[in-house]
């Protein structure tokens, strides 16, 4: 199986799969990439508060504002729980960030109906870039990283 049964993208095995090849091709390009870790505010009070059902439509949501906004050459892919991995291929840094900004916009301005009403969510998103060669753990451990300290200065914020 290759896609995450309740949001539709790439569940995280295919993703890393497909990711091997995104980052085999920057290398012999000589193409830098971008990584985004994408992790939603406070889901789990989401769940507590309103219920899994309520928390399974933020997901659906929020995947259907990564592969509506993307180009062809980013790969989304659910990552785990809440988190999402966004990877870019041929991005340097200022287009990773803008387009990191976008997206944590986009998510903040989503309104999703459940049976509690209407809910919001808002997301911490750590950007790293990678060069040519360089390994895609190394660079999710940046982006990890950065998402952290995204977390750590308030949530709702874009860090790199």
């Amino acid at each position: 199986m290759t896609r995450d049964t309740l949001t539709g993208l790439f569940n995280r095995g295919a993703l890393l799969r497909h990711a091997g090849h995104v980052l085999a091709d920057a290398k012999a390009r000589g193409a830098s990439y971008a990584v985004l870790m994408i992790d939603l505010d406070r889901f789990k009070q989401i769940n507590d508060n309103y219920g899994h059902l309520a928390g399974d439509n933020i997901l659906r949501a929020v995947a259907g504002v990564l592969s509506g906004s993307l180009t062809s050459s980013y790969l989304p892919g659910r990552f785990g729980g809440e988190e999402f991995l966004l990877l870019m291929s041929d991005t340097e840094l200022p287009t990773a960030l803008q387009q990191a900004e976008h997206l944590r916009t986009a998510i903040a301005e989503l309104v999703v109906q459940t049976d509690s009403g209407p809910l919001t969510v808002t997301t911490s998103i750590g950007v790293a870039v990678g060069t040519p060669g360089e390994a895609l753990e190394a660079v999710v451990h940046r982006a990890d990283q950065a998402l952290y300290s995204a977390k750590e200065s308030g949530r709702n914020l874009v860090a790199s």
